[in-house]
C-alpha cells in the first residue's frame, strides 16, 4: 500500500511539482517513512510509551497476559 501510494504521488507530482523537488521527494518520503517505523515507533514501544494503544487493546493486552499466566502455571504443575 505505501508503495502504491508513492506511485501515485510520483505520477501526480510530475504533472504539477518541479522535477528537481519531486526528484528528492521520492528519496525523502520512503527514508522517513522507514526511518519512523523502524526507529522512532520501536523506540517508543520499547520505552511503554506507546500512546497508539486504546482502552480495548489495553483490556485485550491484560487478558492475553492473564491467559499466559494461568498456562505457565498449569506447566509447572504437570512438571511436578
Amino acid at each position: 500500500m505505501d508503495l502504491l501510494f508513492v506511485v501515485v504521488l510520483s505520477q501526480y507530482g510530475a504533472l504539477f511539482i518541479h522535477e528537481g523537488l519531486m526528484d528528492s521527494m521520492l528519496i525523502a518520503l520512503p527514508s522517513g517513512y522507514i526511518f519512523y517505523t523502524h526507529v522512532v515507533k520501536k523506540a517508543t514501544a520499547a520505552n511503554g510509551n506507546d500512546d497508539n494503544m486504546t482502552k480495548q487493546d489495553e483490556e485485550t493486552s491484560k487478558l492475553l497476559e492473564e491467559r499466559r499466566k494461568k498456562r505457565a502455571e498449569r506447566r509447572r504443575q504437570k512438571r511436578g
